[in-house]
């Protein structure tokens, strides 16, 4: 398999290689590529965070693995397959979303019909509804977090990327220490105010106005 390369001591077999030239996405603090794991089968994505450069505490990534797999099972959310932490960065491993993410559709096919729109809102939802029994706030609802998983002619979108969440009632992040624009942050946010359950479902309003509009 050209192009792949093993994951280090990800697992005992080699389990995972990464296609480092098939990259998915990018931020400042890493990136997200297709790989492809034998024991499943399957393609999957891989998110390789550099802890270097990532801008809050290792806490937070452990944060985004617990909470992934407790909501392994849900239908609404990106599922976990397995982590590792080797040397300076974080590799996870999750289900592949193949149509890109909410940014890229609306870029291409937006301003969408309200049913369509619609048909996305309620299962972005019903993911930060899920997280919310939890008691956790996503922190970084925004299109590029909602990846896009096309089957049988039926879009369906999973809520990924929970680096940033918090628990209700915490303080929020500062500005400087969310590495991405403020668009989609609640006031009480902004302010530095406690996180409530409302926090995210101001995030999914400000998505679903860009939906239509």
């Amino acid at each position: 398999m050209q192009g792949f390369k093993p994951l280090i001591s990800l697992s005992s077999n080699d389990d995972v290689v990464i296609n480092f030239n098939e990259r998915l996405g990018q931020w400042t603090y890493g990136s997200l590529y297709k790989g492809y794991s034998k024991s499943l089968g399957k393609d999957v994505m891989v998110k390789v965070v550099d802890l270097k450069k990532f801008p809050l505490t290792k806490a937070h990534l452990d944060t985004e693995v617990n909470l992934l797999k407790k909501l392994q099972n849900n239908n609404y959310v990106v599922k976990f397959a397995e982590h590792k932490y080797y040397q300076n960065t974080l590799t996870l491993v999750t289900d592949i979303c193949n149509h890109g993410n909410l940014r890229e559709y609306l870029n291409k096919n937006g301003p969408l019909p309200e049913e369509k729109a619609l048909h996305l809102l309620l299962q972005i939802v019903y993911g930060v509804r899920d997280l919310a029994e939890l008691k956790y706030s996503h922190g970084a609802v925004r299109p590029e977090n909602i990846l896009l998983h096309e089957e049988n002619g039926q879009i369906y979108p999973k809520l990924s990327n929970f680096i940033f969440a918090k628990p209700f009632n915490s303080e929020s992040l500062s500005k400087t220490q969310i590495p991405y624009d403020s668009l989609y942050l609640a006031p009480e946010v902004l302010k530095g105010q406690k996180i409530t359950a409302k926090s995210d479902l101001w995030s999914v309003g400000v998505m679903y106005y860009e939906m239509l509009y």
